[in-house]
């Protein structure tokens, strides 16, 4: 019991160190940047109104105070007004949470099963040419710019035929290219990763004791190859959902599909500068937790495969 508060305890620290650093670095980049109190003045601001406003905000104080200030805004949630909505940041931010994980969440969830299928597939094939096909097309979408694959399905599918709406935020139609060019994106690299890992199972002496019992080849494959090759494809999968994240920040201005990735670009342009905190922070936080998240379920997978008897 010791043992498992322990472990936990470990990986909510790890979190908090990352998103620190990571907020760390946004702040003192942000430092080098423009002036907030020049763009909350106005353009048409004195000098003596833009030294006010900086005295308002607290950019009058030393730098050490101001980064002081800033971590207790990331404790208490608290990153100030948004520059253009005039409204809490985190508040405008979450609220904009639900329509990125529309996006991220199906596509790693298809990423995974036609993934793990499809590597499954290509290491278990009795036949090589069709292993090496698949493993030539999974290349091929990996090496394909997921950005340029979303401009081709926009193209085609949206502007061409028109089965989609090419951009623009709403019902689950809005949601497929999307989803699409990410999904293609993972699929690839997954499907290689699992069966790369099947692969190197199929020859471990477990799978062979296994096989002496006389179990089917199913059975071997899917109860003994299989769940051994997963933890590092879990991992994976952590990875794959903290790149999607980010690739949120390019694929959601491109199809103008109104979320966290469109919201934090906009607050960039914008230099909304208390936006762009806080969007970096709920983005930061998410990815931290996802890796956590697989770091819990190999451990789950480990005490089952040691629990069975079925560890490599």
């Amino acid at each position: 019991m010791n043992e498992n508060v322990t472990y936990f305890a470990m990986k909510l620290l790890r979190v908090v160190l990352t998103v620190l650093g990571i907020m760390t670095i946004l702040f003192f980049m942000l430092q080098l940047g423009s002036d907030p109190a020049a763009i909350m003045a106005g353009p048409g601001a004195t000098d003596e109104m833009i030294a006010a406003t900086r005295v308002r905000l607290g950019l009058d104080q030393p730098v050490i105070l101001q980064y002081v200030t800033f971590l207790r805004g990331i404790v208490t949630g608290d990153f100030g007004l948004s520059f253009v909505y005039q409204q809490p940041a985190l508040g405008v931010v979450l609220r904009s949470v639900p329509a990125s994980l529309a996006i991220v969440l199906p596509s790693i969830v298809l990423s995974v099963i036609l993934g793990i299928g499809i590597g499954v597939a290509a290491a278990t094939s009795r036949y090589r040419r069709i292993s090496s096909t698949i493993m030539t097309v999974t290349f091929l979408g990996q090496a394909v710019p997921f950005f340029w694959l979303g401009i081709v399905f926009m193209l085609i599918f949206g502007l061409k035929l028109r089965w989609l709406p090419a951009v623009g935020s709403g019902g689950i139609e809005h949601l497929v290219l999307p989803v699409a060019a990410i999904t293609v994106s993972h699929l690839a690299a997954l499907s290689r990763l699992t069966r790369g890992e099947v692969s190197d199972m199929l020859h471990r002496p477990f799978v062979t004791t296994a096989r002496s019992k006389g179990l089917s080849r199913g059975r071997v494959i899917w109860r003994h190859a299989v769940p051994n090759a997963l933890p590092p494809v879990v991992s994976w999968c952590a990875l794959t959902f903290a790149f999607a994240m980010g690739q949120l920040l390019i694929v959601e201005p491109l199809f103008a599909y109104h979320g966290l990735g469109y919201l934090v670009i906009s607050a960039v342009k914008g230099q909304d500068f208390p936006l762009v905190e806080a969007g970096v922070f709920v983005i930061a936080t998410i990815v931290a937790l996802a890796t956590v998240l697989a770091d819990i379920v190999n451990a789950m997978i480990d005490t089952s495969l040691k629990s069975r008897g079925q560890k490599a």
